[in-house]
């Protein structure tokens, strides 16, 4: 017992989604970009980190029926 709540605690599954955004660059150019994520924050900021994004916009939303195991 004491190891499953130790295994359970130390690992989740975790559902990923599918997400459509679409990023406007600062030149005025846009692109549309599909992330599969659990962080949809963190993903638009990574993907923004070496590009000149000065906005985003969520097109779609769907679910992956994919679960991942995280280790945190």
């Amino acid at each position: 017992m004491i190891l499953e709540i130790l295994f359970l605690s130390l690992f989740k599954l975790t559902t990923m989604k599918t997400y459509l955004v679409e990023f406007t660059l600062s030149d005025g150019t846009k692109e549309e970009v599909k992330l599969i994520t659990d962080r949809l924050e963190w993903s638009i900021q990574q993907w923004g980190r070496n590009r000149n994004v000065i906005d985003h916009k969520i097109i779609s939303e769907g679910s992956n029926n994919s679960k991942q195991m995280l280790f945190g």
